[in-house]
């Protein structure tokens, strides 16, 4: 038994009270009123006084309201909240009442003049506008048939009041009493995280923005991160496990029920609103303590650490085992945060210093390259190695650097071991631009640069285009300057456009323009069915060209090379490789060439033995299943492209 002076059940216990109900059906009113906490309705009579009517003697919609007021109040009777001592029933909690009030003549606001509801929805939008220097002005508007209301009335938030008369709008979800709070000035630097909070919060809400519109974009996955927050005078380690994002302040992220992250795209002009999906980070907590509880078992001093939530307090030796043994082979893992706090542990996080000297080749650039750490230079391969071994650089001052590992992953990507040399692909070459200081780029790049530059000038381009028994259409105009961009900077493509647009003809435009000058003979390979179609174009449209049929039981090779064009098929050049891969080619063209698209193919191997100077692929369907069969394909034409399979 409890004692009778501290029962706190009979301290607490609410006392029955008889509450005196007024028995005559009196006019009453629906008073809408307002207090800090939001708007909240009070029964009244013609003189504004506050009455407890019974609903037992009223009928309709008063006697709805009055019922559910009576239900709500005996509720609240029962509830203890410390931050909310009255007894006001809200509107913001209670979003039924307004659809019952819908049915009331008597809902009146505090002057008693009655409130109407309308038909036609209104709309509320965030305006920002430029107020002071680097700072925005964030104001809340209201618009509803022209007109438009700064700081508008909301009841909940569904309805906004104007003029004695409530406006449905979208509804703007359970935060809609915080709206105001964003009516306030806004520095320019802190504009994406104002604007993150907003359609976080209110997911609901346009904002309009200068002349920027909203725009949805990918949904954008938190990493588990790990953040070094700091090393204090004891060398004591403060790590916490927490969500990021990039770009975007991890305490931020922590800090706020953030659900979208919004950035501005100053170019195209919009405010790009992308979901949070957020990774799971118990599993990253529960492994930094295992491997934590690991090494304390292992250690012969004695070394510990707390845990704060989400934070890990670690004393130096502890520290110091962890971050030497596992965070190597974290960091492939997580993010990190904050890496620049190691000093104390002779661990640097560091962003090196490409360099290239490279020399252009047909499709690849090639020559040596170096990366710059600390102002240590270590030859390119060699730095990899060590990545690969320890996942970090050895530094001659005893020092570990740690790298990003993105960034690590892309050079080894990019960049190729040629014997004592780095080769690069050509069409790399926009990526390898964005590792290296700009102006080293433009020394080093400057052709290259100006060939890709070129791609873009082609539309404009004035050319000469080869003498055809037939005008080329306007789209194989383009297509031939394409070609013959190719071309003249020995570069090889694919020509994928739907059958019967004349990529053909395209082709034998390209071969025109280079005989009867040229003496090597080119070869084009094609399905069987191909050959007469083929032997017809040419007749057709450039019959000065002369052409060997290269197929059959007796084809003659020796015959075949004293003309322009050999035309053969998949077949052939399967069969007698080891005869064709011995002569040199000025044009190898591949007709319908997704044939090659299985790289383990005997057809797609043989065409890789092929010898030429210049080589030209046509297709409607250059892939058919998947991306591999691109990469075969670009294999055969720029072996340097995408590098392994």
């Amino acid at each position: 038994m409890f004692d009778s002076k501290t029962d706190i059940f009979q301290k607490l216990k609410r006392k029955t009270q008889i509450i005196q109900k007024e028995a005559s059906v009196n006019p009453i009113y629906f008073q809408l009123n307002f207090d800090d906490y939001g708007a909240y309705l009070r029964v009244v009579d013609q003189n504004k006084k506050e009455v407890s009517a019974g609903y037992e003697y009223y009928s309709g919609s008063t006697r709805t309201v009055l019922k559910s007021l009576e239900t709500l109040k005996n509720r609240i009777s029962f509830r203890i909240d410390w931050e909310m001592s009255n007894e006001r029933i809200y509107l913001g909690d209670n979003d039924f009442l307004i659809e019952q009030l819908k049915g009331c003549d008597n809902f009146v606001d505090s002057d008693m003049q009655t409130i109407q509801f309308a038909d036609i929805h209104g709309k509320v939008f965030l305006r920002l506008d430029e107020e002071k220097k680097n700072r925005l002005a964030g104001r809340v508007i209201f618009s509803v048939e022209g007109e438009k209301k700064e700081s508008p009335v909301f009841l909940n938030e569904s309805y906004v009041l104007m003029n004695r008369t409530l406006y449905p709008i979208v509804p703007l979800g359970p935060h809609f009493k915080h709206l105001q709070l964003f009516e306030t000035l806004v520095p320019e630097f802190a504009l994406e995280k104002y604007l993150t909070l907003v359609f976080s919060y209110f997911p609901n809400l346009s904002v309009h923005y200068a002349d920027y519109h909203n725009a949805k974009g990918a949904p954008k996955e938190t990493w588990s991160t790990l953040i070094f927050e700091k090393v204090d005078t004891n060398n004591t380690l403060y790590l916490r496990v927490s969500p990021s994002l990039p770009g975007l302040d991890p305490d931020f992220l922590e800090s706020y029920e953030l659900t979208r992250i919004a950035s501005l795209n100053e170019l195209e002009k919009k405010i790009v609103i992308s979901e949070i999906l957020y990774t799971d980070i118990n599993e990253s907590f529960i492994e930094v303590n295992r491997l934590l509880k690991k090494h304390k078992r292992h250690l012969k001093e004695e070394s510990s650490y707390v845990v704060d939530d989400n934070l890990f307090i670690i004393e130096e030796s502890l520290a110091r085992e962890f971050i030497y043994l596992e965070l190597p082979h974290l960091i492939t893992r997580y993010a990190f945060l904050g890496a620049e706090k190691l000093k104390a542990y002779k661990v640097r996080a560091v962003t090196p210093k490409l360099s290239l000297a490279l020399s252009h080749g047909i499709d690849f650039l090639e020559g040596s390259a170096s990366l710059e750490i600390e102002g240590q230079v270590l030859d390119l391969f060699e730095a990899l190695n060590q990545y690969k071994k320890n996942s970090y650089i050895s530094l001659s001052d005893g020092t570990h650097a740690i790298i990003d590992k993105n960034y690590i992953d892309r050079l080894k990507r990019l960049f190729k071991k040629q014997k004592e040399k780095v080769r690069v692909s050509f069409f790399d070459l926009p990526i390898v631009e964005e590792l290296i200081d700009e102006k080293i780029a433009q020394e080093t790049f400057s052709a290259s640069r100006e060939i890709f530059l070129g791609f873009n000038k082609l539309k404009q381009m004035e050319i000469t285009y080869p003498r055809l028994n037939s005008d080329l259409r306007g789209y194989q105009k383009q297509g031939y300057k394409w070609i013959n961009y190719l071309h003249s900077h020995k570069l090889s493509g694919c020509l994928a456009d739907d059958m019967g647009l004349g990529k053909t003809i395209q082709a034998i435009a390209i071969l025109s323009a280079v005989y009867p000058e040229q003496k090597l003979p080119s070869l084009v390979v094609m399905p069987k069915s191909l050959l007469f179609n083929w032997e017809n174009e040419i007749k057709k449209f450039r019959p000065e060209l002369s052409y060997y049929t290269y197929h059959g039981p007796n084809r003659d090779l020796k015959e075949a090379l004293t003309k322009n064009l050999i035309l053969t098929t998949y077949a052939t050049v399967r069969i007698d490789i080891a005869k064709l891969k011995e002569e040199q080619f000025y044009y190898i063209i591949l007709d319908e060439s997704q044939q090659i698209k299985n790289p383990n193919s005997q057809v797609s191997k043989a065409a890789m033995l092929l010898k030429s100077k210049h080589r030209l692929a046509l297709s409607g369907t250059p892939v058919e299943n998947n991306l591999g069969e691109l990469y075969s394909l670009f294999r055969f034409l720029n072996p340097s492209m995408f590098g392994s399979i």
